[in-house]
């Protein structure tokens, strides 16, 4: 049995493999290699490294505890609370969608910018 499972994962992996590569590493599912790959291969990982660690850079806190009249609204579906300069909080509506962005100023600081549309 254990035998007939690494073949099956051999396969598997295999198949995964290939569609990676007629995907990605040729170039419109010809035998001719993508001089971008790897240079597109970081560029997707960087991505993917930036979202990752901007979802840890926010954490979310329970805004029941401060009153509701406290809040000063921003934009439709959002509003926020500033207890103390180290403290905000936003409260965002239910329905309100938000990306979160990175905003390279000048000087090399980077920021990140929360972008809310309402649905």
């Amino acid at each position: 049995m254990k035998k007939y499972l690494i073949i099956f994962l051999s396969f598997l992996a295999a198949f995964i493999i290939s569609q990676f590569s007629i995907d990605n590493l040729f170039l419109a599912k010809s035998p001719h290699l993508n001089p971008f790959f790897l240079s597109n291969l970081k560029n997707n990982l960087d991505s993917t490294k930036n979202r990752i660690a901007s979802l840890f850079q926010f954490r979310i806190f329970n805004t029941a505890s401060v009153p509701a009249n406290m809040f000063k609204p921003i934009t439709k579906g959002v509003s926020a609370y500033e207890k103390s300069s180290d403290e905000q909080y936003l409260r965002v509506d239910k329905g309100t969608k938000y990306k979160i962005k990175q905003i390279t100023l000048k000087d090399g600081t980077v920021l990140n910018a929360i972008d809310f549309t309402r649905q």
